[in-house]
């Protein structure tokens, strides 16, 4: 089970997501991602980046939604039997300069290193709304 300080952590590193993409903060995506992350958007059509090098420079040449917001994220644990490990997943809203706004979901692998949690796999997906039973 994580522990609690470890999931306030976490949910720091994931808040702080939006602080430095909205910021154009390239030179901290560090602070966030692993060196070596994967981020899949390939759902809303941006394709894959591998490494903090791609993402920088994908975002520097054409910088994602303005605003992003996380709301109700969860986090437990990563794969059986790998400590040091962590998933989460929250609902996202981003905000265009257009004025335009999309709604989707991140679903994230968290590893726990010297420096603290970091992003390893980040999957953005359009939020497919559904009823609950």
């Amino acid at each position: 089970m994580l522990d609690p300080i470890d999931i306030l952590a976490i949910q720091q590193v994931l808040s702080l997501y939006s602080h430095v993409v909205d910021g154009r903060a390239w030179d901290r995506l560090g602070e966030v991602f692993d060196e070596h992350a994967v981020f899949d958007a390939s759902a809303h059509g941006a394709g894959v980046s591998e490494g903090l090098a791609s993402l920088r420079g994908r975002w520097e040449a054409a910088p994602p939604a303005r605003l992003h917001h996380h709301t109700d994220t969860l986090v437990y644990e990563g794969a059986e039997g790998e400590e040091g490990t962590a998933r989460a997943m929250c609902k996202a809203i981003s905000t265009f300069d257009d004025g335009s706004v999309s709604a989707g979901s991140y679903h994230d692998d968290l590893r726990r290193t010297e420096a603290g949690w970091r992003i390893v796999r980040r999957v953005a997906a359009p939020l497919a709304v559904t009823g609950v039973a």
